[in-house]
């Protein structure tokens, strides 16, 4: 037999093969990154495409980095979160820098991550699984899913490899702080998913003597199915969707107390009060255990039906739900990150900030490249400065 004429050649050894193909994944994913961030810029440049100005006529030019949004009154922000990450931390960091709010209300499951929280700025408040919600906890919704839908759901679980309990349960949490907070958070709030980053002073009402809601608008369409029935069943009204076709499902959420009752109310309907999560949950459609419900939605269109003068829909969507890249965009944060996890930070903010987005989405439990879900960041998840 002859020889291969590369048969001179060494065989890498395992960690040599594991090296370069680490080397060869991070160049693409950096060459990727570089492509997109090239499209999007152009994109921006060639067809003017300028996020902050598209509320609506009359909303004039956003303000420059510079200046703050000019709130009318007080106001308070309202965020969930597992856990504290850097991306929660960072995210509060934003808020007070270009929104200032009164106070930022964050929720989380135990004590001590709500102390690490609390260390993150003078002005967060926190509360544990159960705390202001009467009744509405992580054991109350996961009871009441599987006595709902039995079997149903097991199956949808043992499928899907997750339970619903946690998203379901936040999503109650969104809405009830409303009614339960009481005097401690102010009549205009604004609900914030703590994922995602302010890159940009913006408002949640406009300055009209009588501040109109602002309405997000580039929330996913094709996981709208379920949302629409829910909501039928507990209102009899169709849900709302965008006038550019998408939805209201959009990670923030400028919201009014007295307003948020009168959804509740709804959702009550003549089961009695405290009856609104439970009705939520009889009335999602087995079918879409996975997206049974939106608050985002439900809150929107129950305002553009009943108090459509006290909202003002935005032309076009003004945020985006991942940096460039989206997943691997996300995990590439490690390589410049100084904790090497998936952290983003001020250097890489100025790098997309051209894209002119009011905010972007760093979901870094969607990744598994991060590590989110490791045992070692049980508790936390890369804080920067301190913890």
């Amino acid at each position: 037999m002859g020889t291969h004429p590369y048969s001179h050649r060494k065989r890498l050894r395992p960690f040599q093969e594991g090296r370069y193909r680490k080397r060869g994944a991070t160049t693409l994913v950096m060459y990727l990154l570089t492509l997109l961030f090239v499209w999007w810029y152009a994109r921006s440049v060639l067809f003017g495409f300028s996020p902050s100005a598209s509320a609506g006529s009359g909303a004039g030019q956003a303000p420059s980095s510079a200046q703050q949004p000019a709130q009318t009154s007080p106001m308070d922000v309202v965020g969930i979160a597992v856990k504290p990450t850097c991306v929660t931390e960072f995210s509060i960091e934003k808020l007070n820098e270009l929104l200032k709010p009164r106070l930022i209300h964050v929720f989380t499951p135990t004590e001590s991550k709500c102390e690490l929280f609390r260390g993150m700025a003078s002005n967060v408040r926190c509360y544990t699984d159960g705390e202001v919600v009467p009744g509405v906890s992580k054991k109350t919704v996961e009871d009441a899913l599987v006595s709902t839908f039995g079997a149903a759901y097991t199956d949808y679980v043992k499928k899907s490899g997750k339970k619903m309990t946690g998203w379901y349960l936040q999503q109650f949490v969104k809405l009830g702080v409303s009614r339960y907070l009481g005097e401690r958070l102010t009549e205009n709030f604004l609900i914030w998913d703590l994922d995602m980053i302010m890159m940009k002073p913006m408002e949640a009402f406009t300055s009209d003597p009588t501040p109109r809601a602002l309405v997000n608008v580039g929330g996913k369409i094709h996981i709208h199915k379920g949302y629409e029935l829910c909501y039928e069943r507990l209102t009899n009204r169709t849900l709302e969707i965008a006038p550019d076709g998408t939805s209201y499902v959009t990670h923030s959420l400028s919201a009014s107390k007295r307003h948020m009752e009168g959804l509740l109310r709804e959702f009550e309907g003549e089961a009695g009060r405290d009856s609104w999560p439970w009705n939520i949950i009889r009335s999602i459609d087995p079918d879409y255990l996975g997206y049974g419900f939106s608050e985002y939605a439900s809150y929107v269109s129950y305002m553009i039906q009943n108090h459509p003068d006290e909202v003002k829909v935005k032309r076009r969507r003004t945020w985006t739900r991942y940096p460039p890249g989206a997943s691997l965009g996300v995990a590439a944060l490690k390589l410049i990150s100084p904790n090497h996890l998936c952290c983003p930070t001020d250097s890489f903010l100025k790098l997309v900030k051209p894209l002119g987005y009011e905010f972007m989405g760093f979901e870094i439990g969607h990744s598994s490249l991060c590590g989110y879900h490791d045992k070692a960041h049980e508790e936390s998840y890369g804080l920067m400065k301190g913890a």
